[in-house]
């Protein structure tokens, strides 16, 4: 799966399902985004995922960006001793190990009983550096849009996105 037509899949389904731009804010964002993603996977797949309260969104979502973000600073520590110019390289270090998670929400939806090893395992399958030559101008596009009159816009269309990419190369639902 190639970035752009990631992004044209996702814009395409939010035109054949406008509601599905529509989001409550809240400071539960992890548990919020992960059943606003059942929703998006449900309507991919023409299928209900049952909603279960002990899908703990909230704790996978900090984990998988809690490590990220360590990794990022450590490297970026690493790198700005060595030079402050290398700081940016820190960037790359974070997506390294973020696209390990990278199907970890929508294998959380489908009662997945390993979620964080089945999603490394997914990653592997997709290709690693696949993944992160895709993923990172997913999350450019996706933090650029937060600039913009409507910031959530690409932001849900990043994270469909990665619904897309998760059924068309898993099959898994």
């Amino acid at each position: 799966m190639y970035f752009s037509y990631l992004i044209a899949a996702s814009r395409a389904h939010f035109k054949q399902y406008p509601d599905a731009l529509s989001y409550n804010y809240s400071v539960k964002f992890f548990h919020e985004g992960g059943e606003w993603m059942k929703d998006r996977m449900s309507e991919l797949n023409s299928i209900t995922h049952k909603s279960s309260s002990t899908v703990q969104y909230i704790y996978y979502g900090w984990f998988k960006y809690g490590i990220s973000a360590i990794l990022f600073a450590v490297m970026g520590m690493w790198f700005y001793s060595i030079h402050p110019g290398l700081l940016p390289i820190s960037i790359i270090g974070f997506y390294v190990v973020e696209v390990h998670f990278l199907f970890l929400f929508p294998l959380l939806i489908n009662g997945d009983q390993q979620p964080v090893i089945n999603s490394i395992k997914k990653t592997y399958q997709v290709g690693l550096l696949k993944a992160i030559f895709t993923i990172i101008p997913i999350a450019v596009y996706m933090l650029v849009g937060l600039l913009k009159k409507q910031p959530l816009l690409n932001w849900h269309t990043g994270c469909m996105s990665i619904l897309i990419w998760y059924n068309n190369e898993t099959g898994n639902w």
